[in-house]
């Protein structure tokens, strides 16, 4: 029976599916879901933000180096790997609008920047609602969020990061 005959003979959802052939069955689950795949796809990077993916590896890195304008001049060179896991980790609060900013939005204080063990650096600039990242300015979704976790760990050290 076609979906359509179906649709005309049985009432219910329940006494279609009885009667469906095992080919029907299996186009629908695969367009239910690819019908969440696709839906999940545009509804959260609009509602959310698009996820910042692009950090290295954790088992890539060799050090983390943090600047902050606000707090010191100071550098801090990191290769602890509680540090380095942390780092690696706190990009999740780096979901970003996908609005391209032009021109310096605000002053960006925050410099965090993955060396790996090739040699190769991977630098990320951050501001409280803005960061700089690939030659490009884009607004946080979760402005502020990034700035405190990184500050709470490196410089005033209120946040205490367990493996």
């Amino acid at each position: 029976m076609t979906f359509r005959e179906l649709t005309k003979t049985y009432d219910t959802a329940g006494e279609r599916i009885k009667h469906m052939s095992n080919m029907q069955i299996t186009i629908c689950v695969l367009g239910m879901f690819l019908f969440m795949v696709l839906a999940t796809c545009i509804i959260y990077p609009a509602t959310k933000g698009m996820p910042f993916i692009w950090a290295p590896r954790e088992k890539d890195i060799a050090e983390v180096q943090v600047t902050d304008t606000r707090k010191s001049d100071e550098i801090i060179i990191s290769t602890d790997e509680t540090d380095i896991y942390f780092a690696k980790n706190v990009t999740g609060y780096l979901n970003y609008s996908f609005k391209e900013i032009e021109g310096e939005p605000e002053e960006m204080f925050l410099t965090l920047r993955y060396v790996e063990k090739d040699g190769t650096v991977t630098e990320i600039l951050a501001g409280e609602n803005y960061i700089f990242w690939d030659g490009k300015y884009r607004k946080l979704m979760q402005p502020g969020i990034f700035t405190a976790y990184v500050e709470g760990v490196f410089f005033d050290k209120t946040v205490i990061v367990t493996k």
